[in-house]
């Protein structure tokens, strides 16, 4: 498996448009390589339908996704009209990139099919977390609060306080401490993800 904090392999795969995607592509912008076992099953239909469905969101975060098996253009093509997905998905039947992720595979009747494994990419092409063998429900969630809790883990704690509105980083803390017990710094530290604070201090 790839190792997190590495840079993320380079790649030139075709999108089920037929048009070559790379990389730099990306560059500047936080990216999601989910990868899934096989066009038109139920598990992947429901990625590609939730990823669609909430597409909006990832623009506005920033955030490109981009679906990878090694299905071939043909079969990319076929899946993204049949559902009328708005996403990217790459084709990869020689495994290039599959194999270069590391994300493993599993037998089904007799086949060995990839993983379903996730990957977010920072602007800087550094992969900062892998999810494994990820349940297609909901997880498109788990990775817009990933990409918020990963961009905050960066930011000092007067960079938060803005952030979430508060132009008093010192009024920020207490208010913090008052409703979660303790310091922002303290959660920082404990959970590893800023990005928590939003829902923690005002729950």
């Amino acid at each position: 498996m790839l190792e997190v904090g590495k840079p993320f392999p380079s790649f030139s795969l075709q999108n089920q448009d037929g048009k070559t995607k790379t990389l730099a592509d990306f560059a500047g912008k936080w990216l999601i390589v989910y990868v899934y076992p096989k066009d038109d099953t139920p598990g992947c239909t429901i990625q590609g339908q939730s990823f669609t469905a909430t597409k909006a969101e990832f623009d506005s975060a920033g955030i490109e996704v981009v679906g990878l098996s090694e299905d071939d253009v043909a079969s990319h093509k076929s899946f993204c009209s049949k559902f009328s997905f708005t996403i990217d998905l790459l084709a990869d039947p020689k495994h290039e990139l599959l194999s270069a992720l590391g994300g493993g595979q599993s037998d089904y009747k007799g086949t060995l099919y990839w993983n379903r494994t996730s990957f977010v990419v920072d602007p800087k092409g550094i992969l900062r977390k892998i999810y494994e063998k990820v349940s297609p429900q909901g997880h498109e969630r788990v990775l817009l609060e990933a990409k918020r809790c990963l961009t905050y883990s960066n930011l000092s704690i007067a960079q938060i306080a803005y952030d979430l509105g508060f132009f008093d980083p010192g009024y920020f803390s207490r208010f913090f401490t008052q409703r979660a017990g303790e310091s922002p710094a303290q959660f920082r530290a404990r959970t590893a993800c800023a990005g928590a604070t939003r829902s923690h201090a005002y729950a």
